[in-house]
């Protein structure tokens, strides 16, 4: 049985009509539903944002009108509604999502291949290879990230992706090599990345190094990449390149340690030898500190990432003497750190 106030839905007064909105949402009774569904068209935002809420409450597997309506409608926000529920459809869920895949705002045909696309594995991989034919890269993009949700990946679809023309296309297809590197441990992907990782005006370029540097980091010929990236400066290229040799015992790398003395950049170096207390990288730091070419400002950071940490006896030492330096900022930082002992 209709509720009475859903006679007041289209009432000439608009208190009325408000009013009417909130008791049928106060009454929460899905048969209440059909009646909502004319306000998808009304003049007033107020109404229709409620007339989508009342479906995204109420509707189900049988509603599959409603939601083609939406899928149809001119606002693209109750298109995007259409996509989401698209889910809860028994039947023609995949009719609505070819037709909204096709829609002419980007939003619409990312949010309908977001839905194509959340289906098992088993039926996945030529909804990928579709996906990855798109000529939207966020198309192509969303494809390899439900890619890398899967067990066993398609290889070739991250070689098509590492060959992209966009960024964020490229940026997702190594973020499943750098996930899953496992994928790459018989090197399939290596010439990409090193294309990659010297292109400069890739933006990509940093997490391709970062990614071989974790595969090959005892290679001779990654040594000398090593040397070469150590002296860049942009934090935004070094970040993910510090970040991997973390993850390694890079200091066991003597070419790296003699280079870190004087020919690393003083970004490079501030950054990977700060909270690192190994007996190696004690010795670097203790070097640097006393034999290097680095400007007092450099020794300054290194001093003060010492603070509140824990400090070997050799480089103790060479503080005190600091403390004395005619450099009125190292002094003072070498102060500093002694007073927090």
């Amino acid at each position: 049985m209709r509720h009475p106030a859903t006679s007041r839905l289209y009432h000439k007064d608009e208190r009325q009509r408000r009013r009417a909105v909130r008791k049928l949402f106060e009454v929460n009774d899905p048969d209440n539903l059909y009646d909502f569904i004319n306000l998808l068209d009304d003049k007033e935002a107020w109404y229709r944002e409620k007339s989508m809420e009342a479906i995204v409450k109420w509707a189900n597997n049988g509603d599959e009108k409603i939601i083609q309506k939406l899928s149809k409608s001119e606002y693209i926000s109750q298109r995007l509604l259409a996509a989401k529920l698209s889910q809860r459809l028994d039947k023609n869920r995949n009719k609505i999502l070819q037709m909204l895949c096709l829609d002419d705002e980007i939003t619409v045909r990312i949010s309908a291949w977001e839905e194509k696309l959340n289906v098992p594995d088993s039926e996945i991989n030529n909804l990928i290879k579709n996906g990855m034919a798109s000529e939207d890269k966020a198309i192509r993009k969303i494809s390899l990230i439900r890619l890398s949700k899967m067990d066993n990946i398609e290889i070739n679809y991250i070689l098509e992706s590492l060959e992209d023309v966009s960024y964020s296309v490229i940026n997702a297809g190594l973020e499943i090599i750098k996930s899953k590197p496992q994928i790459n441990k018989d090197g399939d992907f290596d010439n990409h990345l090193t294309g990659i990782a010297f292109d400069k005006s890739n933006k990509n370029c940093n997490i391709a190094a970062s990614i071989l540097i974790e595969k090959n980091y005892i290679n001779t010929e990654m040594t000398k990449y090593i040397l070469k990236w150590s002296e860049e400066s942009n934090m935004e290229f070094l970040n993910p390149i510090v970040n991997s040799l973390r993850k390694i015992e890079w200091w066991n790398n003597e070419q790296l340690r003699l280079h870190m003395i004087n020919n690393s950049s003083d970004a490079f170096v501030i950054k990977i030898i700060r909270g690192t207390n190994s007996e190696m990288v004690t010795k670097i730091r203790n070097e640097i500190l006393t034999k290097s070419k680095r400007d007092d400002d450099v020794k300054s950071r290194i001093i003060e990432d010492l603070i509140g940490r824990k400090i070997s006896n050799s480089t103790l030492e060479i503080i005190k003497e600091i403390k004395n330096n005619s450099n009125p900022t190292l002094s003072i930082v070498a102060k500093d750190l002694l007073d927090n002992l």
